[in-house]
């Protein structure tokens, strides 16, 4: 009876580690049929492809709860898709596609790398994808986070709004950096007596009510007046 039990539980460890990693080529045909259908689109590009050979690497196809309802749902990755006539046919710059099936569903994501992580109660899919993406080029580094919403039957993804504070400026009642002292005159006597051309005066800059720039408005540009002008009422109010 013990060796019995050893045996089934043997045969239980052995058919979840098949089912939690990587499957093998042989299992394309176990695929969902919106899966199987970009395997034949796949197919058909390499052997157009000078007549291409198709096959699937290691790690092509994935099972992984993706939307923590305790199930192994299906992702066929092209990173592992190879055609015997052409390196890259299946991949590029951005990365490679993976589609996720979810609810009866395909949904595809170009991305370099991804795994699912649990936060919470949450399954999320973080993926690392092209910095242009996140504002910048393919080396910057930019991710992505992602989780299932089963009641809109779509995934649920968002940039973080950030903010970066400026050096010296005050942020909180708590925190108020002393304003360094600002020499008005001084600024704007070495403005107006440096050598410049001539230039027309903007009529804003004559919204400029600062003693020190009202013999200055007709000798120097207007846009140094105005900015000299709320440079002189910023530091004055928090003097």
């Amino acid at each position: 009876m013990r060796q019995l039990k050893g045996l089934f539980a043997s045969i239980f460890l052995v058919s979840s580690l098949v089912w939690t990693s990587p499957a093998f080529a042989a299992d394309i045909s176990r695929l969902p049929s919106g899966l199987r259908a970009k395997v034949d689109l796949a197919v058909k590009a390499c052997t157009k492809f000078n007549d291409g050979q198709f096959d699937l690497d290691w790690g092509a196809v994935e099972r992984v709860d993706l939307d923590g309802d305790l199930h192994h749902d299906w992702v066929l990755n092209e990173s592992g898709f190879a055609c015997s006539s052409a390196a890259s046919l299946y991949c590029g710059t951005g990365g490679c596609m993976s589609h996720f099936w979810v609810s009866e569903e395909v949904h595809s994501l170009l991305n370099q790398g991804w795994k699912v992580v649990d936060f919470g109660d949450q399954r999320v899919v973080v993926a690392d994808i092209h910095g242009s993406n996140c504002g910048g080029i393919n080396p910057t580094p930019c991710v992505t986070a992602s989780v299932w919403d089963a009641e809109a039957n779509t995934w649920r993804s968002s940039a973080g709004n950030w903010e970066q504070a400026s050096i010296g400026v005050s942020l909180s009642p708590v925190f108020r950096p002393q304003a360094p002292t600002f020499n008005h005159t001084g600024v704007f006597h070495r403005y107006a007596t440096q050598p410049r051309k001539r230039t027309f005066m903007h009529p804003a800059a004559n919204d400029c009510n600062e003693p020190q720039a009202d013999g200055y408005k007709k000798r120097i540009p207007s846009s140094v007046v105005l900015k000299l002008c709320q440079w002189s009422r910023l530091y004055r109010n928090r003097t």
